[in-house]
Parts: C-alpha cells; structure tokens; sequence
C-alpha cells in the first residue's frame, strides 16, 4: 500500500507544469539592444536580432514573467519575437499597406470636354440680408439738386399771345441771379429761349431777384412781370415786348 502511495505522488510532481522564469528590466532610453540581451541572458534563452533593430527604450519593470516581458517589448517597440527549435527571431515588425480602393473611372462627355458648364446666370441680384434676417432694400442713391421753383399754378393769368407758331414760350430757362437789373434778368430770358425780348424805356431799372429752375419761358415772364407790375406781348414781328401795365 506504501508503493502505491509514493508512485502516486512521484506522478503528480512530475505532471506539474514548471514556473515560467522572472526578469527584471529597468532602462532609461538605453538601446534596445542591450535591454533585450539583458531580459534573454536572465531567462537563459537563445536569440538571434535583425541588425537593423536600434532604439532608445524607456521602461522600468520587476518580477514579471519572461513571456510577459517579451510582449511588453513587442508591443511597445514595434517588434516580432518569433521562437523556432529554441532559438527566438527578433525582426522588427512589417506594417502592410492597404490598397486603397479605386477610385471611379470620370467619363469625360462632349459636353464636359473642355470644361464644367457654368450654371445660368439671372440678371436679378439678391440684396444680402440684414442682421435681423431681414431683405435689405437698397438705398437709391440721390442727387442734391437746387431747389426747384414752384411750378406753374393752375388758373395763371394768361397774357395775350398769338399761336404757337410766332414765338415759343415752352421753351426752357433757368436762372439764379440776386439784386440784378430787371434789364439783365431778360437778357438772360432771351439767350436761353432764344427768343428776342424789347424792353419799353418806360420800364424802371428794378433790381430783382430771379430764381428760376426749368420753368417754361411763359412762366417765368408772367412771374416777373406780376411782380413788377408789368406786361408783356408778342410783336408783329415774333418779339417778345414788356413795358408797364
């Protein structure tokens, strides 16, 4: 029963798996190199490095086991440990490239040969909005002009004129005189219209002021004439006379 017993037990310690080794690592940017030839000769494993393996390794660790240790420099180092018939191949690690995917085939048409087409255009311009959100109408721009005469009141006295035919008293005038002989204010009446205009001796040298802008030639004479209490007439002879009413 005792031989039993012992073979039972000299069973179970042969069947019980062997502790993995421990290692200590500690580097401060030391090469690579040395670290993993440190980490191999305190596992007592064999180990061949790809030549091309240089780095600087910052790392600080204590009783761990061999495989953990080798994973942890693997991982952080970008390298391959590879064990085949007890001996482990170091390589760094291969980064594959992934194709990219193809890109879709542009079929040029004639339309778009030698060039994208524009898209319409609308003569219509959109105002930005404001802050608000609000369409901004814009402004019109405005040009200062002087101030215009009054124009013609309806029910003017109108003064005794022959037909259209022998003077035209549409024709336009504009003046801007002050304290001005009556005389000149006529002159500049005629040279505009281009009418000729007699002034009667009997007329007093006035002086007035004539602001006149765009108004017909009638108009202006019957404003001056109301004014300075006289009249005005057409001539056999297509002149315009004043003199006293």
């Amino acid at each position: 029963m005792k031989t039993i017993l012992v073979a039972a037990i000299a069973a179970i310690t042969i069947c019980a798996p062997a502790q993995s080794v421990k290692v200590k690592i500690k580097s401060n940017g030391d090469d690579i190199r040395r670290v993993i030839a440190t980490m191999f000769d305190q596992a007592n494993q064999q180990y061949v490095m790809e030549t091309g393996v240089r780095q600087s390794l910052y790392m600080s660790v204590e009783n761990i086991s061999f495989e953990r240790a080798v994973e942890i420099v693997s991982n952080v180092a970008d390298l391959t440990f590879t064990k085949r018939e007890g001996v482990w191949f170091i390589n760094t690690r291969k980064v594959t490239k992934s194709t990219p995917a193809p890109q879709p085939t542009k079929v040029e048409t004639s339309g778009h040969k030698f060039g994208p087409i524009p898209e319409p255009t609308t003569s219509t311009k959109k105002t930005p909005p404001n802050s608000k959100g609000k369409e901004v109408i814009p402004a019109t721009k405005t040009v200062p002009v002087a101030k215009p005469i009054p124009t013609e009141p309806i029910g003017t006295p109108k003064s005794k004129t022959p037909s259209a035919k022998s003077v035209d008293l549409t024709k336009r005038v504009t003046t801007k005189m002050q304290k001005t002989d009556i005389r000149e204010v006529f002159s500049q009446f005629a040279k505009q219209a281009g009418v000729e205009i007699e002034v009667m001796d009997s007329v007093p040298d006035y002086k007035i002021d004539a602001f006149m802008f765009n108004t017909s030639l009638k108009f202006s004479l019957d404003r001056v004439c109301a004014a300075a209490k006289l009249k005005y007439e057409i001539t056999p002879g297509k002149t315009v006379r004043i003199s006293k009413a």
